[in-house]
């Protein structure tokens, strides 16, 4: 998967966690296993690497992140986006804030968000980069990824939709031609 999907998998797994009402979301190792497994698709899964170094990985971040923003909420809902593959879930904190995490599967999505009572919000990234945003006229415009970010407000989000998709990570390297179209 590499570290970046590693990351932002796990923290879906978070998610989708909360969503389903885990009482307990227990989702890796500490650090990757210090064997033989190690080298194996199952070794390579800690948040942290393998001792005796135990440097953190990303996904180390994104989950301490997670655990940050989500501490203490309460399900709502799961906001409709009119898309099988755009994700946006409703959580009241316990600081009377609410947070809204928004993803999709693949690509990227805009998305324009309608907000009741907050003029500012903070956007916090997968890895707790923080950027405060105006909602101007109620709206809000947004890029949802694969990476999860997290609208908190002390606003209500009244309505989400979904715009223009694209898939980056679909395109073929610069310079690719092909071999053989094999059409004879």
């Amino acid at each position: 998967l590499g570290p970046q999907r590693q990351a932002e998998w796990y923290v879906r797994d978070v998610l989708l966690a909360h969503a389903y009402r885990f009482p307990f979301i227990s989702l890796t190792l500490l650090y990757d296993a210090g064997n033989s497994y190690n080298g194996s698709f199952w070794g390579a899964t800690g948040l942290c690497q393998r001792f005796p170094l135990l440097y953190p990985k990303p996904s180390y971040v994104a989950v301490a992140t997670a655990t940050r923003v989500l501490d203490c909420v309460t399900l709502r809902r799961e906001v409709p986006t009119g898309s099988n593959c755009v994700y946006a879930l409703d959580f009241a904190r316990a600081d009377g804030k609410s947070v809204y995490p928004l993803w999709t599967a693949r690509g990227t999505c805009a998305l324009t968000l309608t907000l009741k009572g907050a003029p500012r919000v903070d956007v916090v990234d997968l890895y707790g980069r923080t950027r405060s945003l105006a909602a101007t006229g109620g709206k809000l415009s947004l890029t949802a990824g694969g990476a999860v970010q997290y609208v908190v407000t002390s606003g209500t989000l009244v309505g989400l939709t979904c715009g223009r998709r694209t898939y980056p990570d679909d395109q073929p390297p610069a310079g690719f031609t092909v071999a053989d179209t094999m059409a004879d």
